[in-house]
């Protein structure tokens, strides 16, 4: 494996700035990577957790999904206040969802090992938390690959009507699931590690297994032995740890969406557009209803709550809602807001590993962090990687390409390379100027016709719209005949951006890491992860 390292302009301005540590970011962070910890340190290891009870849930949940030694003797180590957490999270894609998970997962492992060496007197494990809260199930149901023929496959599960509006963790996988191993077993030419992969998948992937537990197994299965620990917050032990936040905020709430609107205001100023939007009466709070649907709760006043359902809004007397908090502490969720600060109650929190949009929005909850006087973690980005097999490198010498320019003309490079390669530019460049010519001569034309007869005027602007039109026309047919007589070189651009740019959208938020595990072995994201630079602010290619 080769790793190359390039820079690009981000869309998000403010993980733009984050990346480049600029003066701008500073007051909306307590730190940002490369600060001191020794304070933070010290603040977490003398912070009360409820370390005995997560240890207990911890150790049950990791052994009933396989966990290696290396995950239980970390979760035992979490018993001592000088053990300290790297966590990430994700929702509970199947298959692990989009490689970006994986990458998520591998940069929580690294950093771990990264300040294990730094500060022997402390110790600090990884611990993945699923998010599984919400009932997105649209973002979770399905996974996309690239077939042997070169094509984006994508494969679905269907929603049962019985469980829409259930939140993730109450869902069970389908009997179709057993199809997708039929399919993908079809979709790929035999490789060594083929059949390996596929059972390893078929053993975490079952009819009738929750789609939490699913994930879990996997990520164990591909990083216990780094001692990676897995949580499921929906836990009725979590749920009851949590109980006393969810009454602070179903107390509360109007000094939280107070100090959120004047953090959104300096972002503002700051030239920043804020990342998540906020309704002034919510409380940050989901509840499970019986049916089990996820129904959110806002507030009315200060005596009554509101559940919100599609038809419309259900109140309640808020002591009525406390008293089922008290019972049922487990039939309440967080939201987008909530769920960053339930986890760092919970747990002891060092660094938290973020994608680009997780990045931007800890900068509003930073004002809510200060608010309920909860340490806010250093916001770590992600390992963004591209993974580039050899056969996409040959297509790439072939043509002289580098990565910047794949990165910076993605739109453009067919279409340069069809005008280059057939020798057409001289052709294409001289109908643009008679393109140009014909627009000015009607445009010089336009005042001679207005002192003549003003009531043509309308007629020439039709004249000259069907012209260009017909222009157009023709430049769309001369784009073709370029296409037509160089097919090769279309198709292996095609094929070239397909691997970079699936859907027009980075690799690592379309593919799964299935499609490299059956070429390259079952342990591949292990061997990215020995093999992968500490650096996480470049976005790195990686030549396999």
């Amino acid at each position: 494996m080769k790793f190359i390292p390039i820079q690009f302009p981000e869309k998000n301005r403010l993980f733009g700035a984050y990346l480049e540590k600029s003066a701008s970011i500073r007051p909306f962070y307590d730190r940002i990577p490369g600060d001191p910890l020794t304070d933070l340190l010290l603040q977490l290891s003398r912070r009360s957790y409820p370390r005995d009870a997560l240890v207990s849930m911890l150790k049950t949940q990791n052994q009933g999904w396989g966990a290696e030694s290396a995950t239980l003797d970390n979760i035992e180590r979490l018993k001592n206040s000088h053990t300290l957490a790297v966590v990430t999270g994700q929702q509970a894609g199947v298959f692990g969802g989009p490689l970006y998970t994986i990458f998520k997962v591998m940069t929580a492992i690294q950093q771990s090992i990264f300040l294990n060496n730094q500060f022997p007197d402390y110790h600090f494990v990884p611990i993945f938390w699923m998010e599984v809260d919400d009932s997105d199930f649209d973002e979770i149901h399905h996974i996309q690959y690239i077939d042997k023929h070169n094509r984006l496959q994508r494969l679905e599960l269907p929603e049962p009507e019985s469980e829409q509006g259930k939140p993730i963790f109450l869902r069970t996988l389908p009997p179709e699931i057993t199809d997708w191993f039929h399919r993908i077993r079809d979709d790929f030419f035999d490789t060594e590690f083929k059949s390996d992969v596929l059972n390893h998948y078929a053993r975490c992937y079952t009819p009738g297994r929750p789609y939490t537990d699913a994930l879990a197994c996997l990520l164990l299965s591909l990083f216990s032995s780094h001692g990676l620990i897995v949580l499921n917050p929906t836990a009725p032990e979590i749920k009851q740890l949590g109980r006393p936040f969810f009454e602070t905020l179903l107390h509360g709430g109007q000094e939280l969406i107070t100090a959120l609107q004047e953090r959104n205001r300096q972002l503002q100023q700051a030239g920043f557009d804020p990342q998540v939007h906020i309704n002034p009466r919510q409380t940050f709070l989901f509840f499970i209803d019986e049916d089990g649907r996820r129904v959110r709760i806002d507030r009315e006043d200060a005596r009554t709550l509101l559940f919100k359902y599609p038809e419309g809004y259900r109140p309640a007397p808020r002591e009525q809602v406390l008293e089922l908090l008290e019972k049922h502490p487990e039939r309440f969720t967080t939201n987008v807001v909530s769920r960053p600060l339930f986890q760092d109650r919970l747990l002891p929190t060092i660094i938290y590993i973020a994608g680009p949009a997780e990045v931007a929005y800890f900068a509003q909850l930073h004002s809510i962090y200060q608010q309920l006087n909860i340490p806010m973690p250093v916001i770590h980005p992600r390992h963004r990687f591209t993974l580039v097999e050899s056969k996409i490198q040959k297509i790439l010498q072939k043509y002289q390409l580098d990565y910047p320019t794949i990165f910076e003309k993605q739109h453009q490079i067919l279409k340069e390379w069809l005008q280059r390669e057939a020798n057409a530019q001289p052709v294409i460049q001289t109908f643009l100027e008679i393109q140009q010519h014909v627009d000015r001569q009607l445009k010089t034309f336009l005042p001679a016709l207005e002192a003549f007869d003003p009531t043509l005027i309308k007629a020439l602007q039709h004249t000259r719209a069907s012209i260009q039109s017909n222009l157009n026309k023709f430049q769309q047919k001369l784009e073709r005949s370029l296409q037509n007589r160089h097919q090769t070189l279309t198709r292996q651009l095609e094929k070239m951006l397909l691997h970079f740019f699936p859907q027009h959208a980075p690799q690592e938020r379309v593919l799964n890491m299935i499609y490299f595990q059956i070429k390259y072995g079952w342990q591949f994201p292990d061997q990215l992860l020995e093999r992968m630079p500490a650096d996480t602010l470049p976005h790195w290619i990686v030549e396999l």
